[in-house]
């Protein structure tokens, strides 16, 4: 049972607004959709990587198949991974039109230029890679 004792209590704890103030705050979440092509990146490496143990060597042909079980669900959760970085500022545009999920413009500008690093990222590594599993991977 409550007393008035506890309406007044000066404890952070039961202070409404303490409550309010540590929950207005959500802003990280709009960090999700800004590092997924980073996420992909990863995955895509962690890929090649996995591709080369099992293997035992890079891909020589574009018509090499190489058809594992956790390759296979590997490669599809890269593959989800790079749909998903594509369509993520529309995600990202809808966070920030809950109150509740923005941030200062300052974050927010980095979490575009994380976004954008992120695809520059891919496309280097797409471009660069001295291998041949990029051209096997995305023929």
């Amino acid at each position: 049972m409550r007393t008035s004792d506890d309406i007044d209590s000066p404890h952070p704890s039961r202070d409404v607004r303490s409550f309010a103030a540590g929950c207005r705050n959500r802003g990280w979440a709009t960090w999700f959709p800004a590092l997924m092509p980073a996420a992909a990146l990863l995955l895509y490496l962690s890929l090649a990587a996995h591709f080369r143990l099992a293997a035992g060597h890079w891909p020589s042909t574009l018509s090499e198949d190489f058809s594992r079980p956790a390759f296979t669900l590997h490669e599809r959760v890269t593959l989800y991974f790079a749909l998903l970085a594509f369509f993520a500022p529309l995600a990202w545009l809808a966070m920030l039109l809950f109150r509740r999920l923005r941030r200062s413009l300052k974050i927010h500008l980095l979490q575009a230029a994380a976004y954008v690093l992120g695809w520059v990222l891919i496309l280097l590594t797409i471009h660069y890679d001295p291998t041949f599993f990029s051209d096997w991977f995305w023929d």
